[in-house]
């Protein structure tokens, strides 16, 4: 956007967009919390979990791109990685699918995973991101998303676990003035944007000790211009002088083959009679023409060339003369 006329506004389209979708699982923020002694004597194989240990446990991430309850691509998880201090990953993930061929619903489900015991994992939480805001753009900078715990994310065009909640703490207020001086809404004082940061980063630490949420944060690619979600265009197709013949399909075939070649409107049907003359605007181009040299007569008569072009069409013998009666 232009910052000296308002009304301008440069947007990028998503099917200009050729590159793979690529985003990165930046870290886990929150305080998880061990089993209870009572739950551990009711199961005791809980006693394996990582949860249960002393340090850091073992942890990773899956993702996965849905659309339409069904996956689009299969399903990536992050590296090992041994923690210390925070559950810190900072790995970019980069999936097969261009930008350009996403639907407007598409969604990634991340599933944070935890070790139950040998050879098994059971989820610490799962959360369902939508890659499109509701004025149809892509997504960008970083986000928080809410874990749901102890499930997985099901990727639902209704989902149970959405990453937005309606709930609102202070946290979730600053993040969005962050990303408004990102993109450059709010104005930069180099001295003053350092003390907001640090208090922000104090506030930042108190939420996370006393909330008894989860939350992963993302960061998606920061594009220039906003990205407006459309389809590729059409391409013209090719009219042709020459008539091409139409083979019919019989029912069977259309049945087996792929939906698409059902769709009628997909594809363009060649007229074999496109190249001959039309009679009816040969008709209405004479009775122009007539109506603008001569008075308009009823009851002119068509001549000798007329009437044999008339019996033509109407598949009279040529002994069978087309008789014209009078109107009354």
């Amino acid at each position: 956007m232009d910052k000296d006329n308002r009304d301008d506004f440069t947007f990028a389209k998503l099917s200009d967009l050729k590159f793979p979708v690529t985003f990165r699982i930046s870290q886990l923020e929150g305080t998880r919390h061990a089993r209870p002694f009572t739950e551990l004597l009711e199961k005791p194989e809980l006693r394996f979990q990582g949860v249960q240990q002393s340090g850091f446990s073992d942890i990773y991430v899956t993702c996965q791109l849905v659309a339409d309850n069904k996956p689009l691509t299969i399903p990536f998880r992050t590296s090992f990685k041994a923690f210390k201090k925070d559950y810190i990953w900072n790995e970019w993930i980069t999936l097969p699918i261009r930008y350009c061929d996403l639907p407007l619903n598409t969604q990634i489900t991340l599933t944070v995973w935890d070790i139950a015991g040998p050879r098994s994992a059971t989820p610490v939480g799962g959360t369902t991101f939508r890659l499109f805001g509701k004025k149809w753009t892509l997504r960008r900078g970083k986000h928080r998303l809410l874990l749901w715990p102890d499930r997985e994310a099901d990727g639902a065009m209704e989902t149970t676990t959405p990453s937005k909640m309606s709930t609102r703490d202070e946290m979730g207020r600053l993040e969005k003035l962050v990303k408004k001086y990102e993109r450059g809404d709010l104005p930069k004082l180099d001295w003053l944007d350092a003390m907001a940061f640090r208090k922000m980063g104090e506030i930042h630490a108190a939420e996370t000790e006393k909330s008894n949420n989860l939350f992963l944060y993302i960061d998606l690619p920061r594009f220039d211009f906003p990205v407006i979600f459309s389809e590729p265009e059409a391409a013209p197709v090719a009219s042709t002088s020459t008539a091409t013949p139409v083979i019919p399909v019989p029912p069977a075939a259309v049945q087996t083959t792929n939906h698409l070649s059902a769709d009628q409107h997909l594809w363009a049907i060649v007229d074999p009679d496109l190249a001959k003359e039309n009679p009816v605007e040969d008709k209405h181009r004479r009775l122009v023409r007539s109506h603008r040299s001569s008075p308009y007569d009823r009851e002119l008569k068509p001549n000798a060339k007329i009437r044999d072009e008339l019996n033509e069409l109407l598949n009279y013998a040529p002994s069978q003369p087309l008789t014209s009666e009078k109107r009354t």
